[in-house]
Formats: C-alpha cells, sequence, structure tokens
C-alpha cells in the first residue's frame, strides 16, 4: 500500500482472499473493513498503522506474526508528525468465525485496548501475541485453546477479568506476569481450569493485587514451574491440587575456595508477605518440597504439608520463616 496514498474512503474488493506480508504497513487510516472473502492476514501486514479499529470476519483462518503490532516509539522518533503511538481501541472477531491461530506479536503494545474476546475456534496464541496492551481489562480465552504460550498476555498492566477455558492443557513462561499497573484496577482472583497439567515459570509473576488463585475440582495439574507466584503480595493463601508431583527448580553455581558450591531455588511463591495458609494435604505425589519454596512469606499461619512427603530442602522456608515458633502450625 503507497504510505502516500490518502486513506479516506480505501476500500477492499470484496472478493479478496490474502492480505500479504507488510501490505499496509503504517496505513494512516483510522478504520478499514475486511471483506468476508478475507482467509489469511499475513505477518506485518499492518504493522504500525493507525488504525483504531478492527473486525476479522468469520472466514479469516490465520493472522501472522506481528501482523497488526505497534513498537512503541519508533514512529515518533523517525518525526512523521505523529503526536503519539497509535493503538487500537476496538478488536472485534465474528463469533462463529473459522480463525485458528494468531501469530506471535500479532496485537502486542496497543495500549488503548480495554476488551479481547476470542472466538471460540481459535487452537494457538503465539508468543507475545497480546503482549504490553496496557489498558487491556478482559480477557475471555477461547475454547479450543489447548496452550496459552509464553509472554501472551506479558505486562497487561490493567487486568481486572481474565477467563480461561476448560481444555486449557498448559499455561506458559511468564504468561501473565506483571498485570499490576493500578492495585486497584488489577486482577484480584483468578480460577485454573482443571485440564491445565503445567504452569511455567514465572506464570503469574508480580500479580501484586491477586488475592486468590483457585484451581478448579479435578485439577489435572502435575507441574508448577519456578516462581509461578513470586511476587504476589496480596495472595492470601492457596490449596494445591491433589495430582501436583512436581515444583522445579533452578541450580546456579559458583567456586568458593576452590570448591564448586551448588545453589538450588524454586521461588513459588518468594515474597508471598500475605499468605496466611498454604494446604497441600491432598497432594499424594508430592514426595519434595524444594528449596526456597516460600521465602519471604513471612505471614504463614498454617502449613499443611503433603501426606507422603520424604524430602524436605534445606532453605525450603528462606530465613524469614520459622516453623518452630508457635506462631505458624505445621
Amino acid at each position: 500500500y503507497p504510505a502516500a496514498k490518502d486513506s479516506a474512503g480505501f476500500q477492499l474488493p470484496d472478493t479478496l482472499l490474502t492480505i500479504e506480508r507488510y501490505a499496509f504497513s503504517r496505513f494512516k487510516g483510522t478504520s478499514l473493513v475486511l471483506p468476508e472473502s478475507l482467509e489469511t492476514i499475513g505477518a506485518f501486514a499492518f504493522e504500525n498503522s493507525k488504525l483504531t479499529s478492527i473486525h476479522i470476519p468469520a472466514n479469516v483462518i490465520s493472522i501472522g506474526d506481528s501482523a497488526f503490532c505497534v513498537y512503541a516509539g519508533e514512529l515518533m522518533s523517525e518525526g512523521d508528525g505523529i503526536e503519539e503511538d497509535p493503538s487500537l481501541v476496538q478488536l472485534t472477531f465474528a463469533p462463529d468465525g473459522k480463525l485458528e491461530s494468531i501469530g506471535s506479536d500479532a496485537f502486542s503494545g496497543h495500549y488503548k485496548l480495554k476488551s479481547l474476546i476470542l472466538p471460540d475456534n481459535l487452537k494457538t496464541i503465539g508468543q507475545n501475541a497480546f503482549a504490553h496492551c496496557l489498558a487491556l481489562e478482559e480477557v475471555v480465552l477461547s475454547a479450543a485453546l489447548q496452550d496459552l504460550t509464553s509472554y501472551s498476555f506479558y505486562e497487561c498492566l490493567s487486568l481486572k477479568s481474565f477467563t480461561m477455558q476448560e481444555g486449557i492443557q498448559s499455561i506458559g513462561t511468564m504468561a501473565l506476569f506483571n498485570n499490576t499497573y493500578d492495585p486497584n484496577k488489577a486482577l484480584t482472583e483468578l480460577v485454573i481450569p482443571s485440564t491445565v497439567k503445567h504452569i511455567g515459570e514465572s506464570a503469574f509473576a508480580y500479580m501484586a493485587a491477586l488475592q486468590t488463585a483457585t484451581f478448579a475440582e479435578d485439577s489435572q495439574l502435575e507441574t508448577l514451574g519456578i516462581g509461578v507466584f513470586m511476587g504476589c503480595t496480596s495472595l492470601e493463601g492457596i490449596t494445591l491440587p491433589g495430582k501436583l508431583k512436581t515444583v522445579d527448580v533452578r541450580s546456579t553455581n559458583k567456586t568458593v575456595n576452590g570448591v564448586r558450591v551448588y545453589r538450588y531455588y524454586s521461588h513459588l511463591f518468594k515474597d508471598c508477605e500475605s499468605m496466611k495458609y498454604v494446604d497441600m494435604s491432598a497432594c499424594v505425589e508430592m514426595t519434595q518440597i524444594p528449596s526456597e519454596m516460600f521465602t519471604g512469606c513471612v505471614g504463614v499461619e498454617t502449613l499443611l504439608l503433603p501426606p507422603n512427603l520424604t524430602t524436605l530442602a534445606d532453605h525450603a522456608f528462606g530465613t524469614k520463616i520459622d516453623v518452630t515458633s508457635g506462631k505458624t502450625t505445621v
């Protein structure tokens, strides 16, 4: 699309099937009607455009990497007269649409977008697909989605509601990392579907307003990554599901007086300072509590351990919790 062409009144043909890579890069129009015939939107097709609203028609099957992404600050730095970075205000999808995949970074950086309801047929969301959507308040994921990929909603700082459907099986690294911009407007509760088997490293880390994280009944969760709830300073307590087997750890090492010293840590609940109870009594397959799993959990009053626990690692509670003090019930 010629950058100098007047975008007012521009229309796409109603027989169009594909919008190729970079076809409308830096498009200057604020709106554009995509034809019902459209099936594919290529990578970078509308990157750094000035669109404020877009509707994805029912026949679109795939949206490519960075298709609608905004690179913050880039346009201003080039001095093209734009007063602020562009952003979608409204993004809608045909509810009965055929959309199956959204590529990496596809809608990243849209700092004015507030609501996102994904169509039920959507199966794949790429990494960073909606990262840095700073004003995003409501998200409803699709029923067909199986994997919430890494960084997919990274630093969406204003989330109030985030709905995951039954059927999702894994939540990737830093998927919802640091969602807290204004604690009065941020996400306070999270329900994790029963079908989730794995939650990746720091998936919910630094969600400082999060008060409750609930695992759905008959949860299939088997593995929790490093630092999943790290820095969730408002988390009041947690009950871990019965099929949980493993809490991941990381190792670091250094040489001290010629001897290689290894350090292992989990940081699963690191600095969850408001957490008063932890219930692992249903975790019959969990046999180990790793090092530094509860570092900084200074408010814990009740701790129910797994019934078949064989190993309680050194420094599992860091140095700030004394389970023998009488203030904590184990």
